[in-house]
């Protein structure tokens, strides 16, 4: 299937705004992990797993 040009595709919820903040001050989300390396673990490591949020639209089974 060919898709129509950009420039006829309708504005999604996605796609940003244009807005009438300068462009230096815009803020672009990106995906991004962060990651700790635990060299000598402690004898109990607590990791809350509910402070993440699930954001793909289909439920996980």
């Amino acid at each position: 299937p060919v898709s129509p040009p950009r420039s006829e595709m309708k504005r999604t919820e996605q796609e940003p705004r244009p807005s009438k903040v300068p462009r230096s001050k815009q803020v672009i989300m990106r995906p991004a992990f962060k990651r700790y390396l635990i060299s000598t673990p402690p004898p109990v490591l607590v990791v809350h797993l509910k402070r993440f949020q699930q954001t793909s639209k289909t439920p996980v089974i």
